[in-house]
């Protein structure tokens, strides 16, 4: 179930997916690496929100590494009042228990670029329009 609601909501673009390095948390007063961030001040009016992956290699030593974080990351989106320590578990479990195709096929929806700066909040484009 789980699978094919992450499924539908890339299928259906209401999650961006960008690899940004230097990816760090910008409520956080630490400098510290971020795996992946799904930034709730950037969701979209229209429901559909942004998720960045870090692609260092400190911080994921193969893009394979990466579909485990947007596992996480897709968690928070799906069950946005569910704790840290809850989606940490969830990851977990569902990245033993999807089968390699699973895995490879939400693989394809994770870009090969990355991109330098962060995109304009929503509201910051509205009120230069």
């Amino acid at each position: 179930w789980l699978f094919r609601e992450f499924v539908s909501m890339l299928k259906a673009d209401r999650i961006r997916i960008l690899r940004k390095r230097w990816l760090v948390d910008p409520d956080a007063s630490s400098r510290v690496a971020l795996r992946g961030l799904m930034d709730p001040e950037l969701r979209q009016p229209k429901g559909w929100a942004y998720i960045f992956i870090n692609p260092a290699k400190q911080v994921h030593k193969r893009r394979d590494d990466e579909v485990g974080t947007l596992i996480h990351e897709l968690a928070h989106v799906l069950l946005p009042k569910t704790s840290e320590r809850k989606i940490l578990r969830i990851e977990d479990i569902l990245t033993k228990t999807f089968t390699r195709e699973q895995r490879a096929i939400l693989k394809q929806f994770i870009p090969r670029h990355e991109v330098k700066r962060y995109p304009r909040s929503p509201a910051s484009t509205a009120l230069t329009r």
